[in-house]
This record gives structure tokens, C-alpha cells and sequence, in this order.
């Protein structure tokens, strides 16, 4: 240890055993105890008198609560609280439903007729040529059966749009092999 440590851990074990001999030979803290009670029991009553009063209390007290009668929730609660659970109580579903709009619009939105499979990209300059069923597509041509239009040429992606310009598809590259 260093010689900061070291003088830590002195100042500390000299603090508690301050601490112990005060606490030792000052008497605890048991008089101050003492004393309140004292005070208390010298207002003019008897302890047996004291102790008499406070049966008493404690009797009126449990024939009040053996009288008394719970709510029936509590009844409830406490009959079924050994039951398990049904449910995950902490679990909150929310059911959702898709307005009948959207359900419509998806039957409309245009698919390609054909599988569409992006294989291949040509650059030369600035003209892009795309390879998609094994023929080449520049932008802005028509995809052959589909109803769509070649859109965009990326080395990635493909970017399809029908005719209508309301829909638009990305193909993504995919190697030959596959």
C-alpha cells in the first residue's frame, strides 16, 4: 500500500476505536433512555397502574379488530391471491385493426407479372446499363411484360416505378450463382 492508504486506514481504525471508547464509558446512550422513562412513570402513577392501563388498551383493541369485518374486495383478494394468473398480468395487448382504406389501396398497388432478378451492371461513362432476366435495360426504358419502367440504376439496386408513376419496387443485385 502507499503511504496515503496506509495513513487512511490508521485515521479510520483511530476514528472507530475514538468512537468505541466514548460510546464505552459514556454509559451507551442507555441513561438517556432511562431517564425518559422516568419522567414518564413519575407523573404521579404507579407502574403496576401503568401496566394495568395499558392491558386494558390492548384489550378493547383485539376485541375492536376481532369484531370488525373486512371488505369483500379484501375477502377476495386474499381467497384468490394463491390462484395462478390466467394471463400474464403485466402484459397489455392492444388489438389493432387496419382501416378498411388501406386493405383497398394494397389490392391496387401493381406487381410485376414476372420474377424480376437484377444480375448484372454495366458502366461505361456515364451510361448505365442494367442487366435484369438476362437482358440489358438503360433508364427510362420499359421492363419487358411488367408494365413498369426502369427508373434507376444503382450498382446495388435497381429502382422500378409502373407506368402510372404511383408505385415504386427497388430489386436488389443478385449474383449469378444463385
Amino acid at each position: 500500500m502507499a503511504k496515503r492508504e496506509k495513513f487512511i486506514v490508521i485515521v479510520a481504525i483511530l476514528a472507530l476505536l475514538g468512537y468505541g471508547a466514548t460510546f464505552l464509558f459514556s454509559g451507551g446512550g442507555g441513561d438517556k433512555g432511562r431517564k425518559a422513562s422516568a419522567s414518564k412513570t413519575s407523573q404521579g402513577k404507579d407502574s403496576a397502574a401503568e401496566l394495568a392501563e395499558l392491558r386494558k388498551n390492548i384489550e378493547e383493541s383485539q376485541t375492536k379488530v376481532g369484531k370488525a369485518k373486512p371488505e369483500a374486495l379484501a375477502v377476495y383478494v386474499v381467497a384468490n391471491s394463491d390462484a395462478p394468473f390466467p394471463q400474464d398480468p403485466f402484459y397489455y395487448r392492444v388489438k389493432v385493426e387496419e382501416p378498411e382504406e388501406t386493405k383497398a389501396v394494397e389490392e391496387e398497388i401493381p406487381t410485376p407479372s414476372i420474377a424480376l432478378f437484377y444480375t448484372g451492371f454495366i458502366q461505361i461513362g456515364a451510361k448505365r446499363i442494367a442487366i435484369i432476366n438476362n437482358l440489358e435495360y438503360e433508364v427510362g426504358d420499359d421492363v419487358a411484360a411488367t408494365g413498369f419502367l426502369l427508373k434507376s440504376i444503382h450498382q446495388d439496386r435497381v429502382e422500378i416505378v409502373s407506368r402510372e408513376g404511383t408505385f415504386t419496387s427497388l430489386i436488389p443485385y443478385v449474383e449469378e450463382g444463385l
